[in-house]
């Protein structure tokens, strides 16, 4: 989700599902105008109210001195998304993205990292 569609959210946008052993958020995305589904974790309540906060306090800890913001953070679930094994399509639905080709863009840092884990083999012909 899009910083703005959090702050848009409130009671009304959490929906339980169907058999009623699950919640989900239904919103409209501000910026693209369409309906979005997302599955809600129930580690995740909480999840929105300090997200921002707890990314600024953490960057100096780890030694970022780059500024990160939620958006950026953003992109960092969309990669691992991926990484991980999400199909690029769910992935694309759970982004809101209005195109896949937004999606793919996940998709080629996942190749990079696939490229730079095998090159290491090419020692192995010289």
């Amino acid at each position: 989700m899009r910083l703005s569609d959090i702050r848009a959210l409130c009671p009304k946008h959490i929906k339980k599902s169907p058999d009623s052993k699950s919640e989900y958020i239904e919103i409209e995305q501000q910026k693209t105008e369409e309906n979005v589904s997302i599955p809600r974790l129930a580690e995740a309540k909480n999840y929105f109210k300090v997200v921002e906060y707890v990314i600024q306090r953490w960057m100096p800890a780890a030694g970022i001195d780059k500024y990160i913001t939620f958006h950026t953070s953003r992109h960092a679930s969309g990669t691992l998304l991926i990484t991980s094994g999400g199909e690029t399509k769910t992935v694309n639905t759970l982004m809101g993205h209005k195109s896949v080709g937004t999606t793919a863009i996940y998709a080629d840092v996942e190749m990079d990292c696939k490229v730079e884990a095998i090159s290491g083999f090419s020692s192995l012909f010289d």
